[in-house]
């Protein structure tokens, strides 16, 4: 069990890639002035080498993993342990998801959620049901919230 707990973290750490637009969506969420956070169940040896070999750990003030709490999702503890460590409350946070327990765990810690899920692998209509929106790629991110949140022109 050990190892095969090393080479599930080796294999996220380093074989796993991201979507071809998160870094450019996440520079225009930072361009909004944003406060950005990992909360990942992953433990830390898989999440911070995996943000570090795609040059994202700079985008996130924050980085909470799945050690750092007592329990997972749906378990709401991960959330409110990076919003707090934000410095912001529940009510102004939107949580990304991928994942029906996700999704529970940032609605029970009174969270916003824009799921996007896979829909090769997932019926996007559970995500409807749950999250308070369903966008089908990371690039609609930015527009939503500024629908939703809109910040003023300077």
């Amino acid at each position: 069990m050990r190892r095969r707990g090393e080479i599930a973290t080796d294999f996220f750490a380093s074989r796993i890639d991201v979507f071809p637009s998160t870094k450019t969506v996440l520079q225009q969420l930072r361009q909004m002035n944003l406060h950005l956070a990992v909360a990942t169940s992953s433990v830390s040896a898989s999440a911070r080498p995996f943000l570090d070999r795609h040059g994202l750990t700079a985008f996130f003030e924050v980085v909470v993993t799945g050690e750092e709490v007592e329990h997972g999702k749906p378990d709401p503890e991960i959330y409110l342990c990076a919003g707090e460590k934000l410095g912001v409350g529940a009510d102004a946070c939107l949580v990304i998801e991928d994942a029906l327990s996700g999704i529970a765990a940032a609605k029970a810690a009174k969270m916003h959620v824009a799921a996007i899920p896979d829909t090769r692998f997932v019926d996007p209509s559970e995500y409807k049901k749950q999250a308070d929106y369903v966008l089908s790629s990371l690039k609609e991110l930015p527009s939503l919230i500024q629908r939703v949140n809109p910040i003023p022109e300077p």
